[in-house]
């Protein structure tokens, strides 16, 4: 064979994955595992919105049966899996997990199914996901939270049963976002007494220092949290 047999050969397998980019950035989200979201035709994409906002499992459960994704997105480029966790609706994500929907997909952003229900306090979702495969050491890969997980996103809006059964699946107290805070920094800044305390007891570093040197303990005085001074104290923080 030719070098200009082959050429078109070689043009022919570079367009092929041209139009896969761009086929991923059209669909609002990011591959995280060995599969990417789908987008699906506007009337497949009715039909699921439709059964996605009347709370309908038997609906999209069926809607899949005939062939749509369950990695599929809405109008907006979001996976329906990630719609349905911002809301709590864990009767239609048992169905898209059942079909081997992505647990792991993600938005632009890198948010996850895990950090909106996380995040959002629905503790059933959140185990469903978990027992699906979920992630919990996933960051969010831009904006103010940029580097945040679900555990960081639950801590910080007062989800302590959540924070717990994160850290029983293999969340790790002591991550960092991309400003050097952890969930014991941001517990702190809301003044979750509760969830300071599960932080300790999962040995979060007490005297942690996010890139602008604040730790826990100088976070909890500014804001004059005096239980959360005092459980830091009680586990070691220092001035």
């Amino acid at each position: 064979m030719t070098r200009f047999s082959v050429l078109p050969f070689r043009i022919s397998l570079c367009l092929c994955a041209s139009i896969l980019a761009i086929s991923m950035l059209v669909s609002g989200c990011t591959k995280t595992n060995s599969k990417s979201a789908y987008p699906i035709s506007p009337e497949d994409q009715k039909r699921m919105s439709t059964a996605v906002k009347l709370d309908k499992p038997i609906d999209v459960q069926s809607i899949i049966v005939e062939g749509v994704s369950p990695d599929s997105v809405n109008e907006n480029g979001i996976p329906y899996l990630i719609v349905c966790a911002e809301i709590g609706l864990t009767d239609i994500i048992r169905p898209l997990l059942s079909a081997k929907a992505d647990p792991n997909l993600t938005t632009n952003e890198g948010r996850t199914a895990l950090m909106a229900a996380s995040q959002k306090g629905f503790h059933d979702t959140v185990r469903t996901l978990l027992d699906n495969g979920a992630l919990p050491e996933l960051k969010l890969k831009s904006g103010e939270r940029a580097g945040q997980t679900a555990l960081m996103l639950a801590s910080e809006t007062g989800q302590n049963d959540i924070v717990g059964t994160l850290l029983e699946k293999g969340a790790k107290p002591n991550t960092a976002d991309d400003k050097g805070r952890t969930a014991l920094h941001l517990a702190s800044v809301s003044g979750q007494d509760s969830i300071v305390s599960t932080l300790i007891a999962a040995k979060a570093d007490v005297n942690v220092r996010a890139l602008s040197g604040s730790t826990p303990l100088k976070i909890a005085m500014e804001r004059h949290f005096p239980n959360i001074i005092k459980l830091l104290k009680d586990a070691g923080a220092r001035d």
